[in-house]
């Protein structure tokens, strides 16, 4: 049982995270788009790149190991189903800023 409690432990960690990423990616954007005519534009642009594809990756590297070890827990599956399709929103939020700042400038 305590491995369980271990494995619940750091699944529910790693699924925070990455939906807080998922989140932090969403404000660099806000941020890139406000900001468009700055220096930090490109910055901003990578980070929010970076931060959406490792909250991405992370998501879904822990469907597995919930569906292997905690089958009794569906609210885990549920939000790193829904920390993925966030991202999959967020991500194409990020293309059409991106797309509309390289027009501006």
């Amino acid at each position: 049982m305590a491995r369980v409690d271990l494995i619940e432990k750091k699944v529910s960690a790693r699924t925070l995270i990455s939906l807080l990423l998922v989140f932090c990616s969403l404000l660099f954007s806000l941020l890139s788009f406000f900001s468009s005519f700055t220096s930090y534009s490109t910055l901003l642009v990578f980070l929010e790149w970076g931060t959406v594809l490792t909250g991405l990756v992370l998501a879904a590297s822990t469907i597995a190991p919930i569906r292997k070890y905690l089958a009794h827990n569906s609210f885990f599956l549920e939000l790193s189903i829904t920390t993925i399709v966030l991202a999959c929103l967020d991500l194409i939020w990020i293309m059409f800023t991106s797309y509309i700042l390289s027009i501006l400038n």
